[in-house]
């Protein structure tokens, strides 16, 4: 029974070992999109478009270009925390209308 749990933790869709223990050291306080599903969030993949991921997962919380950047990037957030505090990020970054990038951890404030 023990190695069940233990394969079970292991293959869980985490932010890590790390991110695991941060989440019992600190009162997390994460609120995700409506619809949001950790199982068809870790379905994304890179290349995708932006209407694939939607189908996919929904529409995101907030979307925002960054300034600073010269590519043309966008982001789309389906996690934020009410609070200003600890949360569990999930984020999506498109660069050229496809993603790019997933950013995925334990934010700690």
């Amino acid at each position: 029974m023990a190695s069940a749990l233990l394969c079970l933790y292991v293959f869980r869709p985490l932010d890590g070992y790390l991110g695991e223990l941060a989440s019992l050291a600190f009162r997390e306080d994460t609120v995700f999109a409506p619809g949001y599903s950790a199982f068809k969030f870790w379905r994304i993949r890179r290349g995708m478009t932006e209407a694939e991921v939607e189908r996919l997962v929904g529409g995101p919380l907030k979307t925002w270009t960054p300034r600073d950047v010269d590519l043309d990037e966008v982001y789309w957030s389906y996690s934020h925390s009410p609070g200003d505090t600890h949360y569990r990020m999930r984020l999506v970054c498109f660069r050229d209308g496809r993603v790019h990038d997933l950013h995925t951890e334990f934010y700690v404030d």
